[in-house]
């Protein structure tokens, strides 16, 4: 399964319905006569969010509804991005200037920058904004790692990288200006694959 293609996770959602998601998805698994445990339904659906694991989705579910959470504040951000909303996003990082280098708790394990080049987070993020270069400049403006990797420490691949191979990026005619304003923030041309 490609991590990627994940449903989009309501904000501020509580577990039960992720626990119902769970019995429906184990009732259809058994329907076929198949041997298929609760656990292992709470696990596909947590990976249909994008999480590795019940545990994970459970985690994210209590952080995001704590008032004021960095996860919260961090999927705000997210949001922002995609939707190129730049007085929230500026706004949220004078707020907490580290956003800029947090990452999502999904499996990808984005950073703000990453999702300015809408390839390889959630299905219905990939989405570039016609100000995605305005977005990309502020994130970058405010401390944004420019070749943090992605997704986790062992990757070769940056935002560089993603915004290259983003058909978003292509259709929505931000790819070369998002490459130009990486390279000249320093990126590095090797992390192009």
């Amino acid at each position: 399964m490609d991590t990627t293609d994940t449903l989009l996770l309501p904000p501020h959602s509580l577990t039960e319905p992720f626990e119902k998601q769970a019995r429906e998805h184990l009732r259809v698994q058994r329907e076929p006569g198949e041997k298929y445990s609760l656990a292992e339904a709470q696990c596909a659906v947590a990976r249909s969010y994008g999480f590795g694991s019940w545990a994970k989705l459970t985690e994210f579910t209590i952080r995001i509804n704590r008032p004021y959470s960095e996860v919260m504040q961090f999927e705000s951000a997210v949001n922002a991005v995609v939707t190129g909303d730049t007085a929230t996003l500026a706004a949220l990082l004078r707020g907490n200037p580290e956003l800029v280098h947090l990452r999502s708790m999904r499996m990808h394990h984005a950073t703000l920058l990453h999702y300015v080049s809408a390839n390889g987070v959630e299905c219905e993020r990939r989405q570039s904004s016609a100000n995605a270069v305005a977005v990309a400049k502020l994130l970058l403006d405010a401390g944004a790692e420019v070749d943090a990797p992605y997704p986790g420490p062992d990757s070769d691949n940056t935002a560089l990288g993603l915004v290259a191979t983003s058909l978003h990026a292509n259709r929505a005619g931000v790819q070369a200006a998002l490459i130009e304003i990486l390279l000249n923030a320093g990126a590095r041309r090797h992390s192009i694959i």
